[in-house]
């Protein structure tokens, strides 16, 4: 009899181990769920910065080399600008309105520009075209040109992980 008093408790406590175990597992999901959850929250927002990030990168680098063309070259043509208008056009989305009135001056004085190349080029004796073109021109060389150019700093708040 005392072998099946032993089994018998054995059995008991077996059955009632089954069924706290059983009745934490549930708990036990749900937490880790949770915590999946979370993990994936915190990916898709990282993925979403990310997103934004690379999307600002190449408005800023479209501008950015826009620029540096025009230092190098001197020149500015009216299909570049045209150009630079169509790499840009979500920028009000993507920076908002201080960024976006800030392009769209660049682009203005990048048509200005343009404008006097094209009259300066019709005539070499044209030296109000020629002063104007270089005016324009210098200030679009300054916003890239120096210790703290502009483009950077308009830029810089929004492209930062």
């Amino acid at each position: 009899m005392e072998n099946s008093t032993i089994i018998e408790a054995i059995t008991n406590a077996t059955t009632g181990l089954v069924q706290v175990l059983a009745a934490l597992l549930t708990p036990t999901i749900a937490i880790l769920a949770y915590l999946l959850a979370r993990r994936q929250l915190a990916l898709a927002n990282k993925r979403y910065k990310m997103d934004l990030y690379d999307r600002r990168f190449r408005i800023f680098n479209s501008v950015r080399i826009f620029l540096s063309d025009i230092v190098a070259n001197g020149r500015v043509s009216y299909n570049e600008v045209s150009r630079l208008r169509s790499e840009v056009v979500d920028a009000e989305f993507l920076f908002g309105k201080a960024v976006y009135d800030y392009l769209e001056s660049l682009m203005k004085r990048a048509n200005k520009a343009a404008h006097f190349c094209r009259e300066a080029e019709r005539s070499d004796e044209n030296a109000a075209a020629l002063d104007n073109e270089r005016a324009h021109l210098d200030f679009l060389s300054a916003q890239i040109l120096g210790e703290t150019p502009p483009l950077k700093t308009v830029f810089k708040p929004f492209l930062t992980l």
